[in-house]
Order: C-alpha cells, then sequence, then structure tokens
C-alpha cells in the first residue's frame, strides 16, 4: 500500500507511456485529430495513440489543471475505475449469488496482489479498460427480463473494446454461454454489429490514419509461443496456482460448483477469457503485461467469491476452507516479495531529477524537444512536441533497436523542424537508433553535455527513451548551460 501511495501521488513519469497520456490530452484540447499520419512536417507536434479513442475522450472532460499534474491525473486513471469495479462487482455478486461483501473483499485481495498490477495505476487506458470488463460481467448478472439484458451485454463488449483492442476477444463470452441460454446470440450479434459500425465510424471519422495507428502499428508486435508460454507460467506459477490449491480443497469439501454453479458461469468464462487474453499478449515482443492485470483482475474476483462462500457457511469446515484460502493468500505474497517485484514498483526517477531537467529546458531560450517527456515542455513554457516513443512506435515499433527502415518510410519532411534548427536544444537519449533523426541532429547541432553526468540524474541511464544527452544549435546556448548547471 505505501508503494502505491508513493506512485500515485508523484508528480513526475514513472514509466514511457504516461507523458504519451499528457501529450494526447494536449493534442486534444487543441483540437487535433487523435489519429494524424506522420509523413507530414507536422509530425514533431502532431502523432496518434495505439489504444482506442474512449479513454482519451475521457480526458477531455478534465480541467487542465488537473491534466498538467501527473499525480491528479494518475489518480483519476486509476481510482474512480477501481471504485467503480469494487461496487459493481459486489452488486453483480448480490444478484447472481447472493454473497454480501464479495466487492470488497476483492478490493482487499487487488491491493494484497498489488505488485502484479504494475501498470494499473499509472495514467493510461489499463484501469479503464479493468472497469470495462468488469462492466460486461455486470450486465451478464442481471436477471433475464426480455431482450434488454442481452442488448448491454454486447454494448458493453463494444465499450471495452473502443478503450482497448484486445477487448474484441469478449465477444467470445456470450457465445460461450449462448450454449447455456441461446439469447446469448443476441448479445454476440450486438457486440460484433456494434464493433464493426464503431470501427468504419472511426475510419470515416479519422480517416486512414486510425486503422494504421489502432492495428497496423501494434500488429508490429508478433506473436510468440515460446515466450507467451514462459511469461504466462512465471505468473500463473506464482499466484495462482499457490491460491488454486485451497479452492480445489473448498470446491471438493463444500461444493460451490453445486447451487449457484450457473449463475457464477458467466465469471469463470470472463476468468477463461482473460486467461487466453494474457496467454497471447504475453507472447508479443516486448510483453504487454498490462493484459496479464486483467487476467489477475478476474483471478482476484474468483478468489474473493469462493472466500466468501467459505466465511458466508455455517459448518466449521467450510470456515475452515476459508483460512485455508487466506494461507494460500500469503503464500502467494510471500512468493511474491521473495521474488522482489516491489522494487520493480519504485519509480524510475527522482522528483528532483525530473525538476532538474525542467529547469534546464525552462532556462533556454528559444524551443526545446525534450523528445520524451511534452509534460516538462509543458511546464517549462514551450510548446508541447510529440514524445520520440509515439513517432518510433509508428515507424519502427521501438527506437531501442537497430533497424532499416527502408525507402519512404521515413519522409525527411518529418524532420524538417529539426533540419530547419527550430529547436534551440534537443534532449535525446543515449541509446537511439533511429538513423534518419541522429544523423541529421549530429550534422545540424553541437553536442553539449550527457545529463546521466549529474549526480541527480543517473536513474535515467540505460533507460529506454529517457532524456540522456543534449544538442544544442548554438555554442553560446551550451556555454551558458555548461556554467548555469555547472556541466
Amino acid at each position: 500500500m505505501p508503494v502505491m501511495v508513493h506512485r500515485l501521488l508523484l508528480n513526475g513519469v514513472l514509466e514511457t507511456a504516461e507523458p504519451t497520456s499528457f501529450y494526447l490530452s494536449g493534442v486534444l484540447r487543441e483540437k487535433y485529430p487523435l489519429y494524424q499520419y506522420l509523413k507530414s512536417s507536422a509530425a514533431v507536434y502532431q502523432t496518434g495513440t495505439i489504444y482506442n479513442p474512449l479513454y482519451y475522450l475521457y480526458l477531455r472532460m478534465l480541467p487542465e489543471s488537473w491534466i498538467s499534474n501527473l499525480s491528479v491525473l494518475r489518480i483519476m486513471s486509476f481510482l474512480p475505475s477501481f471504485l467503480l469495479s469494487g461496487l459493481f462487482i459486489e452488486i453483480a455478486m448480490r444478484r447472481a449469488l447472493n454473497l454480501k461483501w464479495v466487492g470488497f473483499i476483492w478490493g482487499i485481495i487487488f491491493f494484497a496482489l498489488y505488485p502484479m498490477y504494475g501498470w494499473v495505476d499509472l495514467s493510461r487506458p489499463d484501469a479503464f479498460f479493468m472497469f470495462s470488463m468488469i462492466l460486461v460481467f455486470f450486465f451478464l448478472s442481471l436477471k433475464d427480463n426480455g431482450y434488454a439484458k442481452f442488448i448491454l451485454v454486447g454494448l458493453a463488449v463494444c465499450g471495452c473494446f473502443l478503450v482497448k483492442q484486445p477487448g474484441l476477444i469478449l465477444v467470445c463470452i456470450p457465445l460461450l454461454l449462448s450454449v447455456f441460454e441461446r439469447k446469448y446470440l443476441i448479445s454476440c450479434a450486438v457486440a460484433s454489429s456494434s464493433i464493426i459500425l464503431a470501427v468504419i465510424f472511426l475510419r470515416l471519422h479519422y480517416g486512414a490514419a486510425y486503422w494504421k495507428w489502432a492495428f497496423t502499428v501494434p500488429g508490429h508486435h508478433p506473436f510468440s509461443l515460446s515466450h507467451g508460454i514462459l511469461v504466462f507460467a512465471q505468473y500463473t506459477g506464482d499466484v495462482v496456482i499457490s491460491l488454486a490449491a485451497p479452492f480445489i480443497f473448498l470446491l471438493q469439501k463444500r461444493g460451490i460448483v453445486g447451487k449457484g454453479y450457473q449463475e457464477v458461469l458467466p465469471l469463470f468464462f470472463m476468468y477463461g477469457a482473460a486467461l487466453v487474453l494474457a496467454f497471447i499478449s504475453s507472447g508479443k515482443e516486448g510483453g504487454w503485461v498490462t493484459d496479464f492485470v486483467i487476467f489477475m483482475d478476474m483471478a482476484a474476483i474468483i478468489m474473493a467469491v469462493v472466500l466468501r462462500r467459505a466465511l458466508h457457511g455455517e459448518q466449521k469446515g467450510a470456515i475452515l476452507s476459508g483460512v485455508a484460502v487466506g494461507i494460500g493468500i500469503l503464500i502467494s505474497i510471500s512468493i511474491i516479495e521473495a521474488r522482489d517485484m516491489r522494487r520493480t514498483l519504485e519509480p524510475m526517477a527522482s522528483d528532483i531529477g525530473q525538476i532538474k531537467i525542467q529547469q534546464i529546458v525552462q532556462h533556454i531560450k528559444g524551443d526545446v524537444w525534450t523528445t520524451t517527456w511534452p509534460i516538462v515542455d509543458y511546464r517549462a513554457g514551450k510548446p508541447v512536441k510529440s514524445p520520440l516513443q509515439q513517432l518510433c512506435q509508428a515507424w519502427l515499433s521501438a527506437c531501442s533497436e537497430v533497424h532499416d527502415p527502408g525507402p519512404g518510410l521515413l519522409n525527411p519532411a518529418m524532420w524538417s523542424a529539426v533540419s530547419e534548427k527550430k529547436f534551440e536544444a534537443i534532449l535525446l537519449p543515449n541509446n537511439l537508433f533511429v538513423s534518419g533523426l541522429s544523423s541529421i541532429v549530429k550534422n545540424r547541432y553541437i553536442y553539449c553535455f550527457s545529463l546521466r553526468d549529474h549526480y541527480e540524474l543517473r536513474d535515467y541511464y540505460g533507460q529506454m527513451y529517457w532524456p540522456s544527452e543534449v544538442w544544442v544549435a548554438s555554442q553560446a546556448t551550451c556555454d551558458d548551460l555548461r556554467v548555469t548547471f555547472g556541466y
């Protein structure tokens, strides 16, 4: 819990995608389209997002002062989704299984397993995606009165897709449930048709750039079966399997598969869909741990249901089974602690270091491109530019690997602002392998100093995309920075 509070309150960058959220909110405030082609001279100022638009449109409802504060943006991304998730789980379980406080128990387990949720508290769509999945489950728990429930289930699946494209896999849930209740075919039809209509509308509204960003760019991450099995085994072995033993004991002794089994089927189908999603996504090059977050969330709901059933029972054996579940949870936490996973949740850089970069950018007379953190540009009073991560994601899938992009992909016009020296300074990562940009910077700009030489900025060394080298347009600017900041 202290780690989460520290992360939520840190008004600085925790992960490379966080400044992207801020940047895109700025793009929306300026009324630019959410998805942009990159072969124009404005590419440094306008790019797109690999996610569907629902989350970023949600940002438009927040005041600009909130968005410019990363800790507030992070809290607004996580806390409402977490609280609403707990509320909808509680309502759904009371309707389906007549069990109280399942949402509360889920919240406790959520925090107990927090090291497995390393990205949910960031200012990015993952917590919102988690809530959109739980909203699907909530509609599944409604009573069958006509066709309204089944239409709502289908629309909820479409809503999940509009947050993140992997939500498409949830169409399988009503399809599987139709084996038990034919009306779920209505949900499947509504989900499929509404998703198709949504894609057509977004394609017409945003142009061909939407298809490129939402489907082509993420496609650069190929699925690897061996890596998928390895990562799946790591996460499942550490947490789920260690909790499975007391669950199996409880199932055998007190029969959760008896009364109420039919009602809890949607939950297990959701769990299965999240499991498949986690398995497929884990195999992507670079690993999308966010989908393991969703898998763990569904696992936590099942943990909470089984534990509540154990505590709800009147017989001594059921209570002992509940204790066994609790012991399983404690063992899981011990495994996590033994793997030192909490260390990975600590901020990548200190507040002092990020403030130092902001001071450097603010001191420079002229425009500056920090390449990674547009919030630094914003706070320093400079025009906000595209994060290099977004640009690299569009062309190469990553900036940290050597690529041969081929002719025409990296249009020189994209770098006109750099080649024409419209920036007085550019802060680049020291591990950048984008030949087009690197050659232009080295030919037109003067290398001044490395930020990683400063003791307060040492944490940035080796971090992908982190600005570490300062290139300036004039020697006078370099001399001024060296004298002012002691380089």
